[in-house]
């Protein structure tokens, strides 16, 4: 890299996603609008439409609505984004539900960058298998 302001720019725009990951670095979110036909199921504001479900029965035990940190602290919205922490104790396993019913067939988009050794498992309509 030249040591000009080109090049200079070039290493804050790779170092940028690091510092951030490392929590050096505060970043915005981008003024995120779904595709037309799609809808967000994460308002970009806080965990309402997200909760916990009992993982034998499915059934709510418990919704997010208004808040912007899980009861446990494992989930946090914050600067437009869904994050997902590691509790001080250690890792531990808790699924966060969309509190929505989707019926019908659909397509699913999601954006996502995961840490090291993180959990990134999706599940659609069913329980873990």
């Amino acid at each position: 890299m030249h040591p000009n302001k080109a090049g200079y720019a070039k290493w804050a725009a790779a170092l940028r996603p690091i510092f951030a990951t490392l929590g050096f670095l505060e970043t915005e979110a981008d003024a995120f609008t779904p595709e037309p036909g799609f809808e967000s199921l994460f308002n970009g504001h806080d965990l309402t439409g997200w909760g916990f479900r009992d993982k034998k029965t499915l059934a709510v035990q418990e919704t997010f609505d208004g808040k912007s940190t899980s009861s446990d602290g494992r989930y946090v919205a914050k600067a437009g984004r869904l994050i997902v922490t590691t509790p001080a104790e250690g890792r531990k396993v808790a699924q966060l539900w969309s509190s929505r019913e989707f019926p019908k067939n659909f397509v699913f988009k999601l954006e996502f960058r995961a840490t090291p050794n993180a959990d990134s498992g999706v599940f659609i309509r069913k329980p873990q298998l």
